[in-house]
């Protein structure tokens, strides 16, 4: 099994390392020196993967120190909401402005035309209301008509039945509708 010499140099390991002094004749020599063996074997396989390990996670480290370069990432940190309201305003202020700006004139355009055609709607229905009368110039020219009579004051008027004359200007007031603010 094991020679003269192997056992010579495992006591003197034995000695050296641990301080047991062990003698060459004794019969559990062998299992000892196998013992050794293996876990010496066992030290330097986990020496290796240990070191196997530590390079991997290098290697993973420098690869994700370069992705992380390559992204180009920007952080700010800020002391309180108030200066990161003025710092996103500065960067998208002016398209916000602008887009808000815009949209408020197409809304008040828009609302505007649609205050004017119920306006004019409003008139048109009510001079359908109206009595009318037709009367012929001539051959190719027909009038349509409707009766004013006089009021007063403008308040106690209806719109399309009444009309005030003003002494001071000479001319007549007639009211076409009323509007009445919300």
């Amino acid at each position: 099994m094991l020679s003269e010499q192997q056992k010579r140099d495992f006591c003197a390991i034995m000695l050296h390392k641990y301080g047991v002094a062990l003698d060459t004749n004794n019969e559990l020599l062998p299992v000892f020196y196998v013992a050794y063996r293996a876990a010496a074997i066992n030290e330097q396989t986990s020496k290796q993967t240990n070191d196997h390990i530590l390079n991997i996670i290098e290697r993973f480290e420098k690869n994700t120190a370069a992705k992380i370069k390559k992204l180009d990432i920007k952080q700010f940190r800020f002391q309180n909401p108030k200066e990161a309201f003025w710092f996103a305003f500065g960067k998208y202020g002016i398209a916000t402005i602008c887009v808000s700006v815009l949209i408020s004139l197409a809304l008040w355009i828009y609302y505007e035309e649609e205050i004017s055609i119920q306006k004019e709607d409003y008139f048109f229905q009510f001079m359908e209301s109206q009595v009318l009368q037709k009367k012929k110039l001539s051959k190719s020219t027909t009038v349509h008509l409707f009766t004013l009579s006089p009021v007063d004051t403008l308040s106690a008027a209806e719109a399309g039945k009444h009309y005030v004359y003003k002494k001071a200007c000479d001319c007549i007031e007639v009211p076409v509708y009323f509007e009445t603010q919300k």
